[in-house]
């Protein structure tokens, strides 16, 4: 992913204002000195981290790196989100969808009070619910009662494609935004 996104960078760099740079490291200790970026985007590394412990450092490391004022913007699935879209799948008799095993999802209000010193929560963007609700609960219900024999999993259906250009309602997706300000 981050050889495309180099690629990518390679081709539009002149667009852009400001700099822009991908890396690979470790989020319990990046080798960046404190302070020293505007903006930091984490997407789904921190439900891959083994413990809360550990999570909680990694998000703390992003927070360090950070100048006063700067955005974390960390896309992370949540409990949260994978209860609600799992009592709605309940109500019309689904089976539940369990978390990946390699996965600890982030519980929505532990995170935001493990790093309030440091970071001051702007919002908690709902946007992957419209597409949960198509994908895990729409569409096994329609793919159930035709007997279409439709293969539910598969990403790439245009219904998916579909689903994810609708606007967000409600909280029944697993995948959250968490906005942060870093204080100071």
């Amino acid at each position: 992913m981050i050889d495309q996104a180099k690629l990518h960078l390679s081709q539009v760099k002149s667009n852009l204002i400001g700099e822009v740079e991908f890396d690979v490291g470790d989020i319990m200790a990046l080798e960046e000195p404190s302070a020293s970026f505007d903006k930091v985007v984490v997407i789904r590394v921190v439900i891959n981290l083994a413990d809360w412990a550990s999570q909680v450092k990694g998000i703390q490391e992003c927070a360090r790196v950070l100048k006063p004022g700067g955005l974390l913007l960390m896309s992370e699935a949540t409990v949260q989100g994978w209860q609600q879209m799992n009592k709605f799948r309940k109500e019309w008799g689904l089976s539940e969808i369990g978390m990946p095993r390699f996965n600890l999802y982030l519980d929505q209000d532990e995170v935001v009070k493990a790093v309030a010193s440091e970071l001051e929560l702007v919002d908690i963007v709902n946007f992957s619910s419209t597409y949960f609700v198509g994908t895990r609960i729409l569409k096994p219900l329609l793919a159930q009662a035709a007997a279409a024999g439709v293969d539910v999993a598969n990403p790439h259906m245009e219904w998916n494609r579909w689903f994810s250009q609708l606007s967000p309602a409600g909280d029944y997706g697993t995948q959250k935004l968490f906005v942060f300000k870093r204080k100071g």
